[in-house]
């Protein structure tokens, strides 16, 4: 049960990174950082 759970936040957390990358390829290296470091933060 709680292996769903973890495997169904790791494909929403997956599925933010990828938006994540997408939204910051336009965007100043700083705000890449920034969002790599909130992706670690919810690990």
């Amino acid at each position: 049960m709680s292996h769903m759970i973890t495997s169904r936040r790791e494909l929403l957390v997956s599925m933010m990174t990828e938006h994540l990358s997408y939204r910051t390829k336009s965007m100043p290296f700083d705000v890449q950082k920034a969002a790599m470091k909130t992706n670690q933060s919810l690990r």
